[in-house]
């Protein structure tokens, strides 16, 4: 049996969940029946998804499923979600890089992108959903920041080298006295 406030496992005969310390009903959530309360919110067996973290919703297991942002900072994430394997995964990838010219790294960041929130939801303790989403929502707004940051970095980089290719281009000599062009032509090779 489950706890109907927070989804906590239950024992037989508890009065208080052990895990919120909501005072139970007399008929408390058993495993994959439907909180009739919110009738779009199916509560899914901990056999099927939640694993060891408890009952998740459709809702919770599609936000889980879903693509992250904050994967795109790379090691730095994969370390704060304590996800060692990927780590080690990335760390040869990319110390090997150079032989495929980068590209199984590439696509190991694909891969992230697509599962982040999965290995991070599997591979670190959470207290609750609302503590996992809120650290995943706060890793995805970085990582657009920092993806902001960089190409308006780039953007600035690429008016300067512009701006500078003009200046260098007004600032050369005119063609008549660009010393290459002062050589005599020949129409006929065959006169030489």
């Amino acid at each position: 049996m489950y706890c109907s406030n927070c989804g906590g496992k239950l024992k037989a005969g508890d009065l208080f969940c052990s895990n919120c310390g909501q005072k139970l009903d007399k008929d408390p959530v058993p495993t994959g029946i439907v909180d009739e309360g919110a009738p779009s919110r199916q509560i899914i067996t901990k056999d099927s998804k939640a694993g060891e973290h408890g009952q998740l919703t459709k809702e919770q297991i599609q936000i889980i499923e879903s693509p992250s942002w904050g994967s795109l900072l790379g090691l730095i994430y994969l370390i704060a979600m304590q996800s060692w394997v990927h780590v080690l995964i990335l760390v040869v990838l990319s110390l090997f890089s150079w032989v495929m010219a980068g590209v199984p790294t590439l696509v190991f960041f694909v891969y992230l992108i697509v599962k982040a929130k999965s290995i991070a939801w599997k591979s670190r303790k959470w207290e609750s959903f609302d503590q996992f989403l809120g650290v995943q929502r706060a890793w995805d707004l970085w990582a657009k920041i920092i993806l902001a940051l960089n190409i308006l970095i780039f953007a600035l980089f690429m008016i300067i080298f512009a701006m500078a290719a003009v200046v260098e281009y007004q600032e050369s000599p005119s063609p008549s006295n660009n010393p290459i062009n002062n050589i005599p032509a020949y129409d006929n090779i065959n006169s030489i």
